[in-house]
């Protein structure tokens, strides 16, 4: 295994070390088929704060992973290359100018060929993601993973809110093709956005945190499987749809939610019968003193990107 050494130091725009602190040889643009791009963006949370800070403490954990997959018995990343993008600086005063900034950035990043990690920041940025995703792949399907349905037309006197994460992207994607996007985990909706998601069955399923924890036998993701089965999807993964009591560290927690175990394989299905062509990691705030979360979204960070490409 072959790392750098590095210092952590928590730091919201930069300058950044590589994820998974990698030698040059492992991490260069040219030769990666992984890039990872931050994006620190915080301008609309509503309760807690500090996702601007999630990038760079993901990054700082993830030169402590182990890179050594025990189901390939290889080390995927030196295998894959992975390069770290300079973060986006995005406009933090007008969240509509920083989807369509953040958009204008994406795009010749996908028409490269390359996987493209984003990772958060709050949930807005994958608006301005799946906004350039779908320049490359029109019949784009979103699995979104969150504790919250983000549905709303408008939140907070912008319709570029955290809350209107989900909202925008389906704006996005064109009528036609079936299911365009599926949420996983929410176990808290506003009335509008139940009856927003009711209405639309054809373009809009649901799984509830609720109905994924009393499913003894996991249909749910056999359910997943048939939704995604040969079709380019983006994954938007907030970290919040993880159960709060191994990822406390996030702005809006909610109690429920899927277990480490529940993430890993519906990861694995998603990107066994789908072409995963893109994902988004998101809404981390750090926690001083308490690394545990840091460590969790960089190895799933780390899973995202290697079951992708090697599928």
């Amino acid at each position: 295994m072959t790392r750098k050494a590095g210092k952590s130091r928590l730091c919201a725009y930069g300058p950044y070390p590589g994820f998974l602190g990698l030698e040059p040889e492992h991490s260069s643009r040219k030769s990666s088929r992984v890039l990872v791009l931050p994006v620190p963006y915080e301008c609309t949370t509503s309760y807690g704060q500090g996702t601007r800070f999630g990038p760079r403490a993901i990054i700082d954990a993830s030169a402590a992973l182990e890179l050594y997959d025990p189901d390939s018995g290889t080390e995927p990343a030196l295998e894959l290359g992975f390069h770290t993008l300079p973060p986006v600086i995005p406009n933090m005063d007008s969240p509509e100018e920083m989807v369509a900034n953040l958009a204008s950035c994406a795009r010749p990043l996908y028409k490269s060929g390359k996987f493209v990690l984003a990772l958060g920041g709050e949930h807005t940025i994958t608006a301005g993601l799946v906004r350039a995703a779908v320049r490359q792949w029109p019949d784009l399907c979103i699995v979104y993973v969150d504790a919250h349905a983000d549905l709303r037309d408008e939140y907070q006197g912008t319709a570029y809110s955290h809350a209107c994460a989900a909202r925008r992207a389906l704006d996005e994607l064109k009528d036609s093709g079936g299911v365009r996007l599926i949420q996983v985990g929410v176990r808290n909706t506003a009335r509008e956005e139940h009856e927003f998601a009711k209405a639309q069955p054809e373009r809009i399923r649901t799984f509830l945190g609720e109905e994924i924890a009393a499913d003894r036998a996991r249909h749910w993701l056999g359910d997943i499987e048939e939704l995604v089965k040969e079709r380019n999807v983006y994954l938007s993964f907030d970290l919040d749809g993880l159960d709060p009591s191994i990822m406390p560290a996030t702005g809006t927690p909610e109690p429920g939610g899927l277990d480490w175990y529940d993430a890993l394989e519906l990861v694995e299905r998603v990107a066994k019968e789908a072409s995963l062509v893109a994902a988004d990691l998101v809404e981390l705030a750090p926690q001083y003193g308490n690394r545990a979360p840091d460590f969790i979204a960089a190895k799933l960070a780390y899973l995202i990107a290697t079951r992708a490409v090697r599928s």
